[in-house]
């Protein structure tokens, strides 16, 4: 990509601890200038983003509306990564950050509005859903699931979106995808569900929150391994406490 593009997708506020929040600045009046006298729409970096990549990673609203109304190719992959710009805006931005929160999810909410592909995950690039979810990205979660995406969709191994975020531990994010009516005894290839992978990790609170939403606390794998068991052996037991209040067998 000529240097004339590099600009796209920086933050002016870089280093001084606060979120541009998808103000371009002058950042549009130069791409348009850009445009005008014909720099590629869809040209690669050095690592294979296009412009439209870098305004979704910068969270720069304007100026990527600007580039999907003249034509960017939204679905567009970076070379080095298997990047799209749904993916790359659905992992950005810092979710404490207000107005960094805003810019991402009206990037999101502009490139669904234009056609990104939802479900689409290439090694070793995830889906964008998975990248939402991977950031604690609650609104822009909401988004692609909204739009038609899979919840139940595997990541890798049989894991599931319900699972990444049970082993994150995060009961917000577990809470979010089970009210879309996520599988919560969907299991992977090893026969582990959610609630084990919680268990495990002692995340006691996201565990809790599966067996409010009817998860087995009886489930057992293939080999004999139960949710009871695999929270006793990490040592976690307050978690075990918690499964044994709900029924499970010691």
């Amino acid at each position: 990509m000529g240097r004339s593009w590099r600009f796209v997708g920086r933050r002016r506020d870089r280093g001084r601890g606060r979120s541009s929040g998808g103000n371009s600045g002058g950042y549009l009046d130069v791409v348009n200038v850009l445009l005008s006298h014909g720099a590629s729409l869809n040209e690669h970096n050095v690592v294979g983003r296009t412009p439209l990549m870098k305004a979704a990673c910068g969270g720069h609203v304007e100026v990527a509306k600007v580039l999907l109304e003249r034509g960017a190719s939204i679905n567009t992959r970076s070379n080095e990564h298997n990047e799209s710009a749904l993916s790359v805006a659905s992992y950005k931005g810092h979710p404490e950050l207000r107005l960094q929160k805003v810019a991402q999810v009206a990037v999101v909410e502009l490139l669904l509005e234009y056609g990104a592909e939802i479900n689409s995950s290439t090694f070793p690039l995830p889906s964008p859903l998975e990248c939402a979810i991977s950031n604690s990205h609650l609104d822009v979660t909401t988004l692609p699931i909204e739009a038609g995406g899979n919840i139940n969709g595997a990541i890798s191994n049989g894991n599931t979106y319900l699972m990444m975020a049970a082993g994150k531990g995060d009961q917000r994010m577990v809470e979010l995808i089970l009210g879309y009516g996520a599988a919560v005894d969907a299991e992977m290839e090893n026969g582990e569900t959610a609630l084990m992978i919680s268990c495990k990790k002692g995340h006691t609170v996201a565990a809790s929150v599966l067996l409010s939403y009817g998860a087995n606390v009886e489930h057992m794998t293939a080999d004999k391994r139960t949710p009871l068991m695999e929270a006793s052996r990490a040592g976690h037991f307050t978690t075990a406490n918690l499964l044994i209040e709900k029924g499970a067998r010691k």
